[in-house]
């Protein structure tokens, strides 16, 4: 769930905020693709070191990575 909401909702709440107002160009590109990069690294290894499920945290992290290779790759060539 984590990742669904990381790698496709928040690029398409991204899209939207931009339709909305009217942003264009290399800005809103480059904002609709960081919301569709991979989870941060650094906060799951925080949460790991905190003892909050840490293999959970991790899994999220490592599969966010993999996965995102192929959602940025999809949302660069045929959304934007």
């Amino acid at each position: 769930m984590a990742l669904i909401v990381k790698l496709i909702f928040a690029p398409i709440v991204a899209i939207i905020v931009c339709k909305i107002f009217g942003w264009t160009g290399l800005a809103a590109t480059v904002s609709i693709l960081e919301a569709a990069m991979a989870p941060m690294i650094t906060a799951g290894a925080i949460a790991a070191m905190a003892g909050l499920a840490p293999r959970l945290s991790s899994a999220i992290v490592g599969y966010g990575i993999l996965f995102s290779f192929v959602t940025t790759y999809i949302l660069k060539t045929f959304i934007i």
